[in-house]
């Protein structure tokens, strides 16, 4: 999930509190915060190289 899909997600979570089952409000709460990890998660992993890239520069 990217940036848009979960802004888009958390639109429809405003949208719909109050007027759907709160359990399917949840959901897609989870949902929202399933696609945040995941960025985090890549954001880290490309940290980390950044890291390893700027480590190999260094050595040479």
């Amino acid at each position: 999930m990217n940036a848009a899909e979960i802004i888009a997600k958390l639109s429809e979570i405003e949208r719909t509190v109050g007027k759907s089952d709160p359990v399917a409000i949840r959901a897609i709460a989870i949902e929202a915060q399933e696609g945040i990890l995941h960025l985090e998660r890549k954001l880290i992993a490309t940290l980390q190289e950044n890291q390893r890239l700027r480590e190999r520069m260094e050595q040479c």
